[in-house]
């Protein structure tokens, strides 16, 4: 038995060791002798036309190497824009397992009158002015694969080893599905796309400079994920999968994705659960804070957890009614349900190290749940020119939230207030009404204009008690209501190596609040906002781009900041800010890219300022913290980041992601004389 399992070990090695070692290589070059970059080589063998046994690209230089899985004779055939195809024949054995194509040179593509048929394999990866795209459909693997195993192929996104997934490394940024903002996506993109079969995605795209059409109060990038418009379905399609693991005691987290067609209409759906341990979910933290205007300390030790579970479903369809009408519609939303737990211990020290005041309390939210869910219907009109085309879409969104529990104090010496806890009960709803229309037309060959409009009506309704607890109790219901009628134009040319991009954005706003029961007067501000974009890129060659940009995007004040509402508590005293307006964010930014089969750069060097940043405003009076807001920030910011990915095999990615800021702030309105400043 011995004897035989060294035996089966050796066969399974020197299987090992023979699986792959067969290659082909070359170098690809133009008539001229130059080298011809990401030209795309597929290799099949001598009886299939169809399949390819392996598939890759040359390297800026010309050079590609590919791996073979078996001996025996094949061809390879070299694809390059622009180009006649090339083919070349070859073999390899035990005895001669490499084979070296040398020089293959590609004509310019040859026309002649009558009809053509051109066949070329798409580029994997293309980059314009204001986004890079990855052609999932022409990636051999989008077959087999997830969407979450196509996105650690896409340049400038990195998926981390618990499926985080981050765009130039940073997490802020919206996820679109066919260009539109999606909040199931969004907010669970980790759980979703390890459910969805990359077969269903047509490509993804990064858009690094969110343009006019995309609305003004937005993020510094998007991942828009565009799934297949005509599909030939037999049946039903799809994955199921349940993931678990000590990080969540072992409780199963099911996913499921599956599509079909009938005729020309189809049908998508998604669910997936999601379950947070007491274990992982813990949290704990220290402070010490001094008051300057008395030298006394508040020292503060925190303990918290938030166990609990999340969902999250889909359901999307379309309809082509002809070859130029499209409708479309999608159902989504997610929720969580959890617990909030929270020991803390705080204690006020005098400056001579007595003790003014200590107690412990203890925070129980046994109902802390969020739901939302959004319903949108899309209408699209393809005219008789090519690429022109009319959008109208209706979007609705609901989200809902409730906290209810409790904040006790105990173990207390000299308390500074007159209760002994804190009992809350608060609920809100948001409600969002969405119309837009889009018009993109191209101009000629080398010109495109996209302009639109776009009308929102949001509604938030906050209901909060908090029951002091031998000290009486409060309740507020507030009503706050945002209306934003926006117009954009944008318009691109291209000019040889060169692009240019410009766009304007304008948004009027009117927000407006009132409490129900009328003690407090209503309130509201109407907001006019110019959003303008421009840039210009050159294209080095088909690897290497320099871009020049600048860009604008605002902040609009949310309910909390807005509200008079006062909260408080032993050390606190908090408020909103009736009359605050958008905070406007002004880019400025260098970027160099270098965009490669197997290595990735993404340099930018950036200027930004703002002068009305919403910042909170603090005073401490008697030990106690008052807290507002106001348009007070004033930060101009130098930056410098670097994006480097390069796949170094097939399986094994080697990314580095880094930055270096000098940011000065100022905040000449924090006393009366006094200007606070900060630089470094």
């Amino acid at each position: 038995m011995y004897k035989a399992v060294i035996f089966f070990g050796l066969v399974l090695i020197t299987s090992l060791s023979l699986s792959g070692q067969y290659r082909v290589s070359g170098y690809v070059a133009d008539a001229e002798g130059e080298a011809e970059p990401y030209a795309t080589i597929r290799v099949f063998a001598v009886s299939d036309t169809v399949k390819p046994v392996a598939i890759g690209a040359a390297g800026d230089d010309g050079r590609f190497a590919l791996k073979l899985a078996n001996a025996g004779d094949y061809r390879a055939r070299v694809a390059s824009v622009g180009r006649d195809d090339a083919e070349r024949s070859f073999s390899v054995t035990r005895q001669s397992p490499s084979a070296d194509l040398g020089t293959i040179v590609m004509k310019e593509r040859s026309t002649e009158l009558g009809e053509i048929t051109v066949t070329a394999q798409r580029p994997l990866v293309v980059k314009e002015i204001d986004r890079l795209g990855y052609d999932v459909q022409a990636d051999e693997d989008s077959r087999t694969a997830t969407v979450q195993d196509i996105l650690r192929k896409v340049p400038l996104v990195t998926v981390e080893a618990d499926g985080t997934i981050k765009v130039r490394g940073s997490s802020d940024f919206k996820i679109y599905r066919n260009g539109r903002p999606n909040n199931a996506f969004t907010k669970n993109a980790k759980y979703i796309f390890a459910a969805i079969p990359a077969s269903m995605i047509k490509k993804i795209e990064v858009i690094t400079d969110p343009g006019a059409r995309e609305d003004a109060e937005g993020v510094g990038a998007i991942l828009n994920i565009v799934t297949l418009e005509n599909t030939a379905i037999k049946g039903v399609t799809g994955t199921a999968s349940v993931a678990f693991g000590s990080n969540n005691d072992f409780v199963p987290n099911p996913n499921l994705y599956v599509t079909t067609q009938i005729d020309k209409v189809t049908m998508s759906a998604y669910a997936g659960t999601y379950h947070m341990c007491r274990r992982n979910s813990l949290r704990r933290s220290d402070s010490d804070y001094t008051f300057e205007g008395t030298g006394d300390r508040l020292v503060t030790h925190r303990e918290s957890q938030n166990p609990g579970n999340s969902m999250w479903w889909g359901l999307e369809g379309s309809w082509e009614l002809d070859s130029l009408n499209l409708f479309t519609m999608e159902f989504e939303g997610n929720g969580y349900d959890v617990k909030w737990i929270e020991d803390a211990r705080r204690t006020m020290i005098a400056p001579d190290g007595s003790q003014l005041y200590s107690y412990d309390s203890h925070t129980r939210y046994p109902k802390y749940g969020y739901m939302d869910f959004g319903v949108g219907v899309n209408y699209q009109h393809s005219t008789r020119l090519k690429g022109e085309t009319v959008t109208v879409s209706y979007q609705f969104s609901h989200t809902g939230e409730q906290v209810k529990g409790s904040e006790t104090y105990d173990n207390a010496v000299n308390l500074p207030v007159g209760y002994t806890g804190i009992d809350r009960d608060r609920r809100s709803d948001f409600a969002e009404h969405t119309v837009q229309i889009d018009w993109s037309r191209p101009i000629g060959s080398h010109q495109k204009l996209d302009t639109g409009g776009k009308y929102i009506f949001r509604r938030n309704h906050a209901r909060n008690r908090m029951d002091y607890i031998g000290a009486g109790e409060e309740y507020t219901d507030f009503i706050h209501d945002t209306q934003v009628a926006a117009l954009f134009a944008d318009y691109r040319i291209s000019l040889g190596r060169f692009t240019l991009r410009g766009g304007l954005r304008y948004e009027y706003s009117h927000m407006s609040g009132h409490y129900r029961s009328g003690d407090t007067p209503a309130f509201g501000t109407d907001l006019n906002d110019w959003v303008p974009n421009a840039a210009v890129s050159y294209a080095v060659n088909d690897a290497n781009s320099l871009k020049l940009s600048f860009s604008r995007r605002i902040n609009r004040p949310g309910i909390m900041y807005l509200s008079p509402a006062v909260e408080e508590s032993p050390t606190s005293v908090s408020t909103g800010n009736p009359a605050l307006e958008s905070a406007r964010y002004n880019e400025l930014n260098f970027n160099y890219g270098l965009t490669a089969q197997k290595f990735n750069v993404d340099f930018t060097a950036g200027y930004s300022f703002t002068d009305d940043g919403i910042i909170s405003m603090q005073r401490a009076v008697d030990n106690v913290l008052y807290s507002t807001y106001a348009n007070a920030g004033r930060n101009k910011r130098f930056s410098l980041s670097l994006y480097c990915q390069w796949s170094i095999t097939d399986k094994t990615q080697w990314m580095f992601n880094g930055a270096a800021y000098y940011n000065d702030f100022a905040n000449p309105d924090a006393l009366p004389g006094v200007t606070l400043k900060n630089h470094g």
